[in-house]
């Protein structure tokens, strides 16, 4: 699918939108003096197996196939013992983080009123001035389109049925989140529960540091649960750090913690630990820390709405402004060096 046909001048910058000079089959447009090069803009299938996540069509199909499928098989459960739907590391990391849809610009000149055609350039290239805002465009749509195609398909299907939606993306500790979630926060917004995932080790995937973008998340769409899946890949970690880690969650804002860490077949653990009565490293000491987990769940669960002292501004923009396509660092390292983003250690400095 042809997205964007343009002619950039490679001295000066400017942008001509070349697509309506298009004439069976050729070009038909002569250049003014300049150093103009012809730069041409295709959705192409990117072979991965999932579903378009930006397209919301494409996922109710998927939903129709997965969620609707339980629905059919067990409604009397719904409610009562399946209380939500949770989706797994969704991301926009495929095709080396350039994941696009077909329909991007019919949807964006509905949204915007104008066709996105001049702005494609910036997607890899500096085009001047209006670089930073053309980039917002382009990747602030991308990220409406991922929330509202994919978590809020979802959540609207789990509320018809009774249920909550929760989840959380991958690679949530990327500081820049835009060639993996798009905007991290955002895509809290169509969630029952926002959610994040602590795995591994703090060296490797630093999660800490992302609790309050999640929390946040749920603050600002007056959400009062935020769920972290935890203790994956881990290891067979001793109590107090097991303690330390739901306590750090705790006060961040998290206040339904799920255990990645039971297995149905404990000769088959494929992440440690395996945090169940089966495993003797745990068994005498279980009853207690899931008694600690419960009553934190009680304390900080309530429909309340949450109130603030202190406001921090998310750069979204800023990010989107300086993120492009093919970067020097790979899309799970940000695509891109900001080296002066500051808004998560300030984050940290006041919690």
């Amino acid at each position: 699918r042809l997205m964007a046909l343009v002619a950039m001048d490679s001295l000066t910058r400017e942008v001509r939108p070349l697509s309506g000079r298009i004439s069976g089959g050729r070009i038909r447009w002569t250049p003014p003096p300049g150093a103009w090069k012809l730069l041409c803009f295709m959705c192409v299938k990117d072979g991965d197996p999932n579903v378009d996540y930006l397209d919301p069509d494409a996922v109710q199909l998927f939903v129709e196939d997965t969620h609707q499928r339980y629905y059919d098989r067990f409604p009397e459960a719904f409610g009562e013992v399946i209380t939500e739907t949770f989706c797994d590391e969704p991301t926009l990391y495929r095709a080396q983080g350039r994941i696009w849809t077909e329909r991007f610009n019919e949807r964006f000149e509905a949204a915007h009123g104008f066709s996105p055609e001049a702005l494609y350039p910036a997607l890899w290239y500096d085009t001047g001035p209006g670089t930073a805002a053309a980039r917002n465009y382009l990747f602030g749509f991308r990220a409406r389109l991922y929330a509202e195609g994919f978590m809020k398909t979802i959540h609207d299907w789990a509320a018809a049925h009774g249920i909550r939606s929760t989840g959380h993306q991958d690679q949530e500790e990327v500081l820049n989140p835009v060639s993996v979630a798009g905007d991290l926060m955002l895509c809290g917004k169509y969630m029952d529960v926002p959610g994040i995932d602590k795995i591994g080790t703090w060296a490797e995937r630093p999660t800490e540091r992302f609790y309050k973008i999640v929390s946040s998340a749920a603050y600002n769409w007056d959400h009062s649960l935020v769920m972290s899946e935890t203790y994956g890949a881990m290891g067979n970690l001793p109590w107090d750090s097991l303690y330390s880690i739901a306590m750090d969650q705790f006060a961040k804002g998290i206040n339904v913690l799920i255990p990645h860490a039971a297995w149905y077949d404990d000769d088959n653990v494929t992440f440690l630990p395996e945090l169940s009565s089966r495993n003797p490293l745990y068994a005498d000491g279980l009853y207690d820390f899931n008694t600690f987990l419960g009553r934190m769940h009680t304390i900080l669960q309530n429909e309340d709405r949450f109130v603030a002292e202190i406001a921090v501004l998310y750069p979204i923009h800023t990010m989107q402004g300086d993120h492009r396509f093919d970067g020097p660092l790979d899309p799970y390292r940000g695509g891109v060096e900001i080296p002066y983003l500051d808004y998560v250690q300030l984050g940290q400095m006041l919690t």
